[in-house]
């Protein structure tokens, strides 16, 4: 496991009264009313020598992968604080103190892979999108995300582990904005090549297509709804109709070089998508766009619907 792999799995094996993500090189921990921020060492321990160089370092976290009760015991002796990869963790460090023990690599499950894929960007869409499936059942939001239950899982370990969410009696929460920019950084660079679809030819107004159920403007038309700034020229459709059959239906032909791209909904069918889901799908197209206009409609989008700081660097 490299050091990423091993802060994710260390940090979604935390009980959910625990509450830790890393910021910096910085590690902050969240118990009760207690909370410590402690300097983070992500390393491979495998032999007692390999701690040494942690005794004289009180203010960190080691983070590491499973140890064994007999590298634990000597973490406890030298006073070296430690969380790891099953989830065992000793801490303690001003008026927190932290022991869970007993768990070993096998009675965790842990993630397929760490990091962002995908499935993850389909998954957290639906998290942004309707803001209730947070606290909804895992299966829930694998139904209104179109994913598995396993990428659920996994996409919830993950947000954890990045300090994207956190749980207070009993419910879980979601950082808004910094989850936001993350998901418009890694729509592209994760899932736009993806989508699929198909170009057609289309006509001189996208006001004469006919919208069916679960059909979603993006892109431009999507700009021009929301801030009525743009006339669309390229023309993005999400539909939840099989392909073949929409295709059929808006009686447009395909064309390589058309100005109309019909592309299958990533996210499944229960999700209710609303302005705001709508106006992160635009601005995501816009800024992959790297249109001026456009990322001036992304902007504005922003401003109204999302208030980020800042959108993430437009592609070039």
């Amino acid at each position: 496991m490299n050091n990423q792999e091993l802060l994710v799995q260390a940090l979604a094996h935390l009980p959910p009264s625990v509450s830790a993500y890393a910021e910096g090189a910085e590690l902050i921990i969240t118990a009760g009313s207690q909370q410590v921020r402690l300097a983070m060492v992500i390393k491979q321990i495998h032999r007692k020598e390999s701690l040494q160089q942690l005794v004289k370092q009180p203010d960190s976290v080691l983070i590491c992968n499973p140890l064994s009760d007999f590298l634990a015991e000597k973490c406890s002796e030298q006073g070296i604080n430690f969380i790891d990869a099953a989830g065992n963790a000793r801490v303690q460090s001003e008026g927190l103190y932290l022991w869970i023990s007993g768990r070993t690599a096998a009675t965790v499950k842990l993630p397929a892979r760490a990091g962002w894929t995908a499935a993850t960007v389909r998954c957290v869409f639906a998290l942004l999108a309707d803001p209730a499936l947070q606290n909804a059942s895992i299966r829930t939001m694998a139904d209104c995300a179109g994913v598995s239950v396993g990428v659920v899982s996994n996409t919830l370990a993950l947000l954890k582990a990045e300090g994207l969410s956190w749980q207070c009696e009993g419910q879980s929460f979601v950082r808004q904005q910094p989850l936001i920019h993350e998901w418009l950084t890694h729509y592209r660079s994760q899932l736009r090549a993806k989508l699929g679809g198909m170009r057609l030819s289309a006509p001189l107004s996208w006001h004469d297509i006919v919208l069916v159920a679960g059909d979603l403007w993006s892109g431009e038309v999507a700009a021009e709804l929301l801030t009525e700034y743009l006339q669309a020229e390229q023309l993005m459709l999400f539909t939840e109709v099989p392909l073949a059959e929409r295709i059929r239906q808006l009686r447009c032909k395909p064309d390589a070089a058309g100005r109309l791209w019909l592309v299958p909904a990533f996210w499944g069918q229960r999700l209710s998508v609303d302005k705001r889901g709508q106006a992160l799908l635009a601005i995501a197209e816009l800024l992959a766009s790297g249109d001026s206009r456009n990322i001036e409609a992304a902007e504005k989008i922003n401003e109204r619907f999302l208030h980020l700081k800042t959108l993430p660097a437009p592609w070039v």
